[in-house]
């Protein structure tokens, strides 16, 4: 028969599990800043050409990602 989890079990698991996301979350975060600079250069780049709300919207939001 299966041990019983208990609350502190489920606890100690539900903690081990948030500590990987959050180390995903930061090596994802690494990642895209690494990328970033080519992005809101198109970006800008797109928004000065056209004059687009768009893609004024875009570099907010990638402002917003640093």
């Amino acid at each position: 028969m299966p041990e019983k989890r208990t609350k502190e079990t489920v606890r100690a698991e539900i903690a081990a599990e948030r500590k990987a996301l959050v180390g995903e979350i930061q090596a994802l975060r690494h990642d895209s800043a690494s990328v970033l600079p080519y992005a809101v250069g198109a970006a800008l780049a797109i928004a000065i050409l056209t004059k687009s709300k768009t893609a004024r919207t875009t570099l907010k939001v990638l402002w917003w990602l640093r």
